[in-house]
């Protein structure tokens, strides 16, 4: 007798489109046969199934299988998923858990933390584990453990590992990077459609407000004057380091600073230790700068006394001896604080969503501008709340801010880059970058939030300065790089690891473990999903 197909009651939806299971079986197939011939990296849009296919490879296999994802809300919500699509319990491991046991469960879904602590106390070892699976595999940079734990199941004999990710990168070189540190040669995009999501920009006018004319004239003088001291710093070992001057945009990029700062550090001592704080105190007045204009007043009071009042570096002080901030100072304090142009052009776009009855997340840079946005926009009678992780919010505390969403009780989500990688919010009717992404993937991540089964809409609302003009669009530029890669182009990049073919010894030992004969397997229509 047949079996009756399985409805999937996955977290915010009952899922029970055949398509949809046959895109899905088709790519985790494709995973299932590229691990034959090394390490493989998995690239699907945000909301089109990453994880699910993921948890389908595993099961194909048949294996053992860790499953490592960076917070602790998102092992619980994979759990969960892991429940609904397979029909099993997986083993959640994190730092908040003191009690963790490695040997439990066929699925364990753990931090990347946690495998790093408990392998240096001899608690763990890769071969517990058949595959590994690594969620928003681009996170692998710098120090980050998820290096630990590849570099352990890389040196361990006959593992396989399988990367997620909405893209590891815009350029060639970020790919390569990313495929040297999982050992990644084979890539496959998963090219599942979408709903259409339109994209909005809003420009927000500055130039009539005369206070933020008149700081905006100060901080570009004070700062001009700042990397003169630090030039003839320099003059006096004869190298020019700071660039030419540019009306409009005074202000060093990230970049100019990170060089700037490498260079500060050959000086000899004596002029070290100046240029030092001359570099601290141009970096702290472009960013008082940058919370003005692209945060609000409050933000702006805020940092200076919470942050700048409390702050006993020498940079803080000769910043606060200025008359001229005093006299900036207290003129934003007598402004009213909902009449920045920015906030004035969210309010216009939350009214609007309202009347049209769509629900919304707003990203923001911080902890406390989330807080002090809902706050006032409470205030103003809409429903709102926040999300954002570490110490902030417990588990518990997120999760219900999640299910009052779905439930509708709040229809506004202020919140951080906490909710950007693979947090399972339900539908939402639109995106609102109020401040910008700092990355092409960053971006990418938030567009993703919205438009995963009905047609969503992107708002990126800016202050009409170069800074965030420049971050617009050059964002803008490297998602559209990071589609021609993967997206556009025959084939993906190969990063230059040999294609090599596997040894008897080898082939014979992966048909023990069941990888080689599964390589052609095909679900039952009635049976697995």
């Amino acid at each position: 007798m047949k079996e009756k197909r399985r409805t999937w009651d996955l977290p915010f939806y009952s899922f029970n489109d055949d398509e949809k299971i046959k895109e899905w079986k088709k790519y985790a197939l494709e995973v299932v046969a590229k691990l034959a011939n090394g390490n493989v990296g998995l690239i699907a849009d945000t909301g089109t199934g990453k994880t699910i296919m993921a948890f389908l490879v595993a099961e194909a296999l048949g294996v053992r299988t860790l499953f490592v994802t960076p917070t602790v809300i998102l092992t619980n919500q994979h759990a969960s998923l892991y429940r609904n699509v397979v029909g099993d319990e997986a083993t959640i491991l994190h730092g908040k858990k003191t009690k963790r046991d490695w040997t439990r469960g066929k699925m364990v879904i753990a931090t990347p933390h946690v495998f790093e602590v408990d392998y240096k106390k001899g608690f763990i070892i890769p071969e517990l584990f058949d595959l590994l699976i690594v969620d928003e595999m681009h996170k692998a940079r710098g120090k980050y453990p998820y290096i630990f734990v590849a570099n352990k199941f890389l040196r361990a004999f006959d593992k396989h590992i399988l990367c997620l990710s909405a893209s590891p990168g815009a350029s060639q070189g970020a790919i390569k990077e990313i495929e040297g540190t999982f050992g990644i040669r084979n890539w496959v995009t998963a090219d599942i459609q979408k709903p259409i999501t339109r994209h909005y920009l809003i420009k927000a006018n500055l130039d009539h407000v005369p206070e933020l004319r008149e700081a905006t004239a100060y901080f570009k003088s004070e700062y001009a004057q700042v990397l003169i001291k630090l030039q003839n710093i320099f003059d006096s070992v004869n190298k020019k380091v700071i660039p030419s001057v540019n009306r409009e945009n005074v202000f060093l990029t990230q970049e100019q600073n990170n060089l700037l700062d490498k260079e500060i550090n050959n000086l000899p001592k004596p002029k070290f230790y100046a240029a030092k704080s001359f570099f601290a105190c141009q970096y702290k007045l472009a960013y008082l700068f940058h919370v003005l204009m692209t945060e609000g007043y409050s933000s702006f009071i805020k940092q200076i006394e919470e942050g700048l009042l409390k702050d006993s570096s020498k940079a803080a002080k000769a910043i606060l001896s200025s008359r001229g901030l005093n006299r900036i100072y207290q003129q934003i304090k007598r402004l009213d604080l909902c009449s920045h142009p920015k906030e004035k052009e969210l309010l216009k776009l939350l009214e609007k969503l309202n009347t049209e009855n769509k629900s919304c997340l707003v990203f923001v840079a911080s902890k406390k501008l989330a807080i002090d946005l809902s706050e006032r926009f409470n205030n103003l009678g809409f429903r709102s709340d926040t999300l954002f992780g570490k110490s902030g919010k417990s588990i518990k505390e997120q999760l219900d801010v999640i299910e009052r969403f779905r439930n509708k009780d709040i229809t506004i989500i202020f919140a951080t880059s906490v909710v950007e990688e693979g947090l399972s919010l339900p539908e939402i009717g639109a995106v609102i970058h109020y401040n910008q992404p700092m990355s092409e993937i960053s971006s990418l991540q938030r567009n993703g939030r919205t438009g995963r089964f009905f047609q969503g809409e992107v708002y990126f609302l800016i202050a009409d300065i170069p800074y965030e003009n420049a971050l617009y669009y050059a964002t803008r530029h490297k998602l559209r790089k990071m589609r021609e890669i993967f997206y556009d182009q025959p084939k993906l990049p190969s990063g230059g690891t040999q294609q090599t073919s596997f040894s008897k010894k080898e082939k014979s030992k992966k048909k023990k473990k069941g990888l080689e004969g599964q390589l052609t397997i095909s679900w039952p229509e009635d049976d697995f999903l």
